[in-house]
């Protein structure tokens, strides 16, 4: 699902999106194109929670449960150490939604506030998972705060350039990296 460039997604506190399964072409992922934004606004009362399709959401599902939709994408106008756009890792090259790069380090994709992303991570290609939090040349005017990655089988948070703080961040049972970073983020 793609929020593109000039439109706005809001999320209201307590929503629960579920991604449906599916692997390579067929993965399900939130992906908000450079230029896009997400307001993801929960609370510690009433958090948003992304997950997968058939999550009870009742705690029984095991810890290492991974890999069961993609995971949450947001695009961005900061700059990489590529000097240009470039397109983000998993999503096929002639999708021209899924570019990242620029120069505006100050650059918005919005709110994500006490936000929950769990068992994510689906295979696209060999050895090539999405991330539970993918931040492509996302710049500084975005806020990421209380945000929780659980269970992923790639990276919790991965950062590709770009300029953005994360606060009060979490990740538990990644497959690999909890947090990871390249192309000159700062």
């Amino acid at each position: 699902v793609f929020v593109n460039s000039g439109q706005a997604l809001t999320v209201e506190a307590g929503t629960i999106v579920k991604g449906a399964a599916g692997s390579g072409v067929d993965a399900a992922a939130m992906i908000v194109a450079k230029g896009g934004q997400i307001f993801a606004e929960g609370t510690a009362d009433c958090p948003i929670i992304f997950t997968y399709q058939a999550d009870p959401l009742d705690g029984s599902v095991s810890y290492d449960t991974r890999g069961q939709w993609g995971g949450v994408i947001l695009l961005g106008d900061a700059s990489t150490n590529f000097g240009g756009m470039v397109q983000i890792e998993g999503i096929p090259a002639d999708n021209d939604r899924a570019s990242y790069g620029g120069s505006n380090d100050g650059h918005s994709a919005g709110i994500m506030r006490y936000v929950s992303i769990r068992h994510g991570g689906t295979q696209l290609a060999a050895a090539n998972e999405i991330n539970g939090l993918t931040l492509g040349g996302v710049g500084s005017g975005t806020t990421l705060d209380h945000i929780e990655v659980v269970s992923n089988l790639d990276d919790g948070i991965e950062f590709f350039g770009g300029t953005v703080s994360v606060t009060n961040a979490v990740v538990a049972f990644a497959g690999d990296d909890s947090f990871d970073w390249d192309q000159g983020y700062r």
